[in-house]
């Protein structure tokens, strides 16, 4: 055994003892899929909207060498567009989630709903609601719009934290305006 075989095998079990400690207890991984107690991620983010979130209890491994319980959000969010500026640049991913409140686990994140290559870069992902806001994570090469993305995210978000909401949204007034302009619209458009 050669020191270079030791040193990968030793990261190797470091990187599964921290895949496993990132999503909920019960977790299972297939090819194209995680079910959290059973629960098909995939089939649940295909059925309703996303982004949507799973909350489950994990152990994380202390400081002291001791286990402590912790909470882990599982954000399940679907890639808008993605921009890919050089081969040398990570991807920029456009994703349907705000992601200001989320702290990922950036190793742990994955496609799902389909195979995915072997091959992982790291990515940012964005969202239209705060583009100043990213989050760095490691994903597939092959990442493409309609992509549902898990994220395994520290702590608890409630799905109104992640859910997108859109600064200024246009509010419509009680009453026409007065001025023959478009009715629900109050003073003229400032052009």
């Amino acid at each position: 055994m050669t020191i270079l075989h030791s040193i990968s095998s030793t990261s190797s079990t470091t990187v599964q003892r921290t895949e496993a400690f990132s999503w909920p207890r019960g977790t299972e991984h297939t090819p194209d899929d995680i079910l959290i107690g059973g629960t098909s991620l995939t089939a649940a983010a295909r059925g309703g909207q996303t982004p949507l979130v799973r909350i489950g209890e994990t152990s994380v491994p202390d400081a002291s060498s001791l286990v402590r319980r912790a909470f882990v959000t599982v954000l399940v969010t679907r890639v808008i567009h993605v921009d890919r500026l050089g081969m040398l640049q990570r991807p920029d991913v456009w994703v349907d989630a705000d992601l200001r409140v989320c702290e990922p686990i950036m190793e742990a994140a994955r496609i799902i709903g389909r195979a995915a290559t072997d091959r992982r870069r790291r990515a940012r992902m964005l969202t239209e609601t705060d583009p100043a806001t990213h989050r760095d994570v490691k994903l597939s090469a092959d990442i493409q719009p309609g992509d549902l993305i898990a994220i395994p995210c520290h702590g608890t978000l409630p799905h109104t934290h992640v859910a997108r909401h859109f600064p200024n949204p246009v509010v419509l007034a009680d009453k026409p305006d007065d001025q023959g302009g478009d009715p629900g619209f109050y003073g003229s458009c400032g052009k």
